[in-house]
């Protein structure tokens, strides 16, 4: 083969490789956190939680670690001053909600499972963000700048880590030790994100 034949054949190779090692990117950032990839030992279970792109309000769609979709996120648009954000099954069906229901000092929002209260977290008035967690006598942790929040049991055990889902990112991760909390993880997830966010 002539040498301006070698030269070719190598930019060929070398352009097909760029677009391999592109698409394993690409797949990486729209299906998981490289942070969760990376610490993915923390975790028995992780489900991943992506924004939708293309909506009018804010929604998110959640799914497993073989990305199957398991659960759908709505916010409500019409509140009159009450945010409120839902938790779907693939059906439809309406699994729980968490809603401001009090407006006292910084806010208290409750977390529902079929109707039934389950718990709630308040936002305190303080010279730094704080929420303060009334449920399970679990602890809720966060470092705001990060983004990061971890929920402890009343021994100090991990039990829930996850991601604030209004930072830059489009896909966010819920990190659970045991998979009875999936659904309590979820609504922690949509409570912090009502609490610092609202419906915007």
């Amino acid at each position: 083969m002539s040498l301006l034949g070698n030269i070719a054949k190598k930019a060929v190779v070398k352009t097909i490789k760029k677009e391999a090692e592109y698409g394993f990117i690409s797949h990486v950032e729209n299906t998981r956190s490289v942070d969760a990839l990376i610490n993915k030992s923390t975790a028995n279970y992780m489900l991943f939680i992506k924004k939708k792109s293309l909506s009018i309000k804010r929604g998110f769609t959640v799914y497993d670690e073989l990305d199957n979709k398991k659960y759908i996120v709505k916010t409500d648009s019409l509140t009159f001053g009450y945010p409120c954000i839902r938790l779907y099954g693939t059906d439809n069906h309406e699994i729980g909600n968490v809603e401001l229901t009090s407006k006292e000092g910084m806010g208290t929002y409750t977390m529902a499972l079929d109707g039934k209260v389950l718990g709630t977290l308040r936002r305190k008035m303080s010279l730094k963000v704080k929420l303060e967690l009334s449920f399970n006598n679990w602890k809720l942790e966060g470092n705001f700048m990060q983004n990061t929040f971890t929920v402890t049991d009343k021994s100090g055990n991990v039990v829930i880590k996850f991601d604030d889902a209004f930072s830059y990112r489009d896909t966010y991760v819920l990190e659970i030790n045991n998979r009875e909390h999936e659904i309590i993880g979820l609504l922690l997830v949509m409570a912090v994100e009502l609490a610092l966010h609202g419906n915007d």
